[in-house]
């Protein structure tokens, strides 16, 4: 996009852009849903009883034929049912169909495409704030794009942004080493202290409490796990999945030709081999937590006196003590 705000980012990540959220733009595509329903809508209330007028004359006509042609009562054909002394003509019913499938299809495109939602949910940023938006896109197989919002890290005073479990800060044109002649700024990895020099770290006096909790903040927690979510969270991504909806979609259209009874047994078909997926989902998510290594108690130098911590608790610069067994 022309105006939009690209901020130079590491190797591993394929591009970095900057959306605001639209308001307008959200407003404009809602009236503009709501006028096509209300259209359609009318559209149904100046035909309701068309249907079932145009199906009573059908009736009559085949009446009289069979009057006419002497027809004997065992060899007429079933009567069609009659429609409902309301229903609309079929092209209102459709118009109003298609209208309601068109506004599901756009919400649904929303969650499947990063990219769509940005295009019409977001409009692009020329400044990097707090509260807009970064459109993440990774190299190819190294996962799917994402939408993150920026928020503003009291430690190091600077923007920053989690993607792929891993913390990100946004970098003005020359801070942080980067170029001041650049107009973008930049994005990286939050660096880890591990460039400083040796007597810095044979100095090193542990850290105190508070300087432990800003850095808690800054890196987050000393884990590595497969992040594991709700069952409700996990059944409601797989009932999004475009494979679901189409069948969704099949099982309403027979629903719409009065299979209701078909339409059921799908629909149940359907939610029960979605969650039986889902429980396999978060079988293996959790077999594969399991495989990591616990966190543990260790003796960590925190406050100027020597304290049982956490692993997951430990951030850079503290210092442990390390026990040899045997």
């Amino acid at each position: 996009m022309k105006d939009e705000l690209s901020l130079r980012h590491p190797p591993s990540l394929a591009r970095v852009t900057v959306h605001s959220p639209a308001a307008q733009r959200k407003f404009a595509i809602l009236a503009g849903f709501v006028a096509l329903h209300g259209l359609a809508l009318q559209f149904c209330i100046q035909t309701s009883g068309e249907a079932h007028q145009a199906a009573l004359e059908r009736v009559r006509k085949l009446n009289r034929e069979h009057f006419l042609n002497g027809t004997k009562e065992e060899d007429k054909l079933p009567q069609e049912q009659l429609p409902s002394e309301w229903a609309p003509n079929p092209w209102a019913s459709a118009s109003l169909f298609a209208t309601i499938s068109l506004h599901v299809f756009f919400h649904l495109l929303c969650h499947w495409k990063v990219g769509f939602r940005a295009f019409t949910l977001f409009q692009p940023a020329r400044k990097v704030r707090e509260g807009f938006y970064v459109q993440v896109t990774p190299l190819p197989h190294r996962g799917r794009p994402a939408l993150v919002p920026l928020t503003f890290c009291e430690t190091t005073l600077r923007l920053t942004f989690i993607f792929q479990r891993q913390h990100y800060e946004c970098l003005d044109p020359g801070e942080g080493g980067t170029d001041p002649d650049e107009e973008v700024g930049e994005v990286r990895l939050t660096p880890c202290p591990v460039n400083e020099p040796l007597a810095q770290y044979l100095e090193a006096t542990g850290l105190g409490n508070d300087d432990a909790e800003h850095l808690k903040t800054r890196f987050g927690d000393n884990l590595l796990e497969v992040e594991l979510p709700t069952f409700f969270q996990c059944y409601k991504e797989q009932l999004l999945s475009p494979l679901v909806i189409f069948q969704i979609f099949v099982a309403l259209i027979w629903a719409a030709d009065d299979f209701f009874n078909y339409t059921l047994m799908q629909m149940l078909f359907i939610l029960t081999m979605e969650s039986t997926s889902v429980f396999q989902r978060l079988k293996t998510m959790k077999m594969l937590n399991s495989m990591g290594t616990k966190s543990y108690g260790i003796m960590v130098y925190r406050g100027g006196c020597w304290v049982e911590k956490s692993t997951s608790d430990l951030v850079p610069g503290d210092l442990i003590e390390l026990v040899t067994v045997g």
